[in-house]
């Protein structure tokens, strides 16, 4: 009789408010989230367009194959703090001599 001995308003109640806080939070988190996206783009579109700068005083741009040896030479650099590795892979086939265990004729049929 533990089950009739409980206020299910109550319960309900907290329940149903629970679930309504936490709906709400997360809704303002989400526009918390694109208000920043907001802001940020605006910001970016105003640093792309430069009023009046030279080309001398241009941003310099980056290439694709320029980041990805910066990225190789910086992953090199920290991967000597590790032991000295050969970096050589070597795949050797050894034949095994003949056990039952891989036999195929003992299979069930």
């Amino acid at each position: 009789m533990l089950i009739l001995s409980i206020n299910w308003t109550n319960a309900f109640i907290v329940m149903f408010l629970g679930i309504a806080i936490v709906f709400t939070v997360l809704c303002l988190l989400i526009a918390l989230l694109y208000g920043f996206g907001f802001v940020v783009s605006k910001l970016s579109k105003n640093e792309d367009e430069p009023a009046s700068r030279n080309e001398e005083e241009s941003l310099d741009v980056v290439s694709g194959t320029e980041s990805a040896a910066i990225a190789m030479a910086l992953h090199l650099y920290y991967a000597d703090i590790h032991d000295e590795e050969s970096d050589i892979i070597t795949i050797k086939n050894i034949n095994s001599r003949y056990s039952p265990w891989n036999s195929k004729i003992y299979g069930v049929q």
